[in-house]
């Protein structure tokens, strides 16, 4: 989840890891988001 507020970005994270979804990290600023996905690699 990537988004420019970090505060939004990690409610919906937690708003769809409670509705059963898998979320691997969240980030904001969206900048740090191709860091975040090269080292997850969903």
């Amino acid at each position: 989840m990537v988004d420019d507020h970090r505060l939004l970005a990690e409610a919906l994270a937690s708003a769809l890891k409670l509705r059963g979804h898998r979320v691997l990290a969240a980030a904001a600023p969206a900048a740090g988001a191709a860091e975040l996905v090269i080292s997850r690699a969903p």
